[in-house]
């Protein structure tokens, strides 16, 4: 939709674009190896992959909570089940693994561009310079293992989520790995609700800017903090001053 432009984070057109000028012009080979036709194969093993996920992923996370919960005494299994918990627990529990999920994430992202383990586990997801939304799903079984099955399950099991908190846990990651890798910075995405949380844009830079070994930085996923203060953000800092773009990150 031509309104919601104003909110695209990098200003060069969507690689798809000039796609059937090029295919007319090849039409008589049948042929287009144009970076946009590239780009949309690559978008079509995304959706391919996605579902996939869906229908193998979901189940095997299901499967792993209810063995959680079923080791459970019977007290602490119907409290977990059966006693829905105050909002201010369900907000608190998930703001709280919200941070040990971006812990986890940061130190398993940086760990993933290094030379050792890059190549074999992060690179795959790097082939998307310019992000979509399904794109945080792409990568190797070991990159999603490491950055989001084992951080999206920790948090859960080390406060004891109610069953129904958990769900929103999850499905607040569904969002922001959307929000993080859609290419837009929506003011009025409901990412922007988590305190201090909101990462559209570093992570945008992270993926145009900071592939490969040694990366440039920006590791986060929701909040800056980690990379402020390990001193990642240099790169994405002096980009904004080089730009003039101060208040970009939202």
């Amino acid at each position: 939709l031509p309104f919601l432009e104003q909110y695209r984070i990098r200003p060069e057109p969507w690689p798809w674009n000039g796609v059937k000028k090029a295919s007319n012009d090849e039409a008589d080979n049948g042929a287009d190896d144009t970076p946009g036709a590239a780009y949309i194969a690559m978008v079509r093993e995304v959706v391919k992959k996605y579902c996939a996920d869906l229908v193998v992923g979901v189940p095997v996370c299901g499967g792993m909570l209810f063995l959680f919960l079923s080791s459970l005494p019977a007290e602490e299994f119907e409290k977990a089940v059966a006693d829905t918990p105050d909002w201010q627990v369900s907000a608190w529990q998930i703001m709280l693994g919200l941070i040990l999920f971006d812990t986890w994430f940061y130190f398993g992202h940086r760990l993933l561009h290094s030379p050792s383990l890059y190549a074999r586990c992060h690179k795959r997801h790097h082939e998307f310079r310019t992000t979509m939304s399904m794109t945080g799903v792409w990568g190797t079984a070991e990159d999603g293992l490491l950055t989001m099955l084992v951080p999206g399950l920790l948090p859960i099991f080390m406060l004891k989520m109610h069953f129904w908190t958990s769900c929103m846990f999850t499905f607040i990651h569904y969002l922001q790995s959307v929000d993080d890798h859609c290419g837009y910075a929506f003011p009025f995405s409901p990412m922007r609700l988590i305190p201090f949380g909101g990462y559209p844009t570093e992570h945008n830079f992270h993926h145009s800017h900071c592939g490969g070994v040694p990366s440039r930085g920006n590791f986060a996923l929701y909040f800056p903090f980690w990379d402020w203060a390990c001193g990642t953000n240099v790169a994405w800092l002096a980009y904004l001053e080089k730009n003039e773009l101060e208040e970009w990150s939202l």
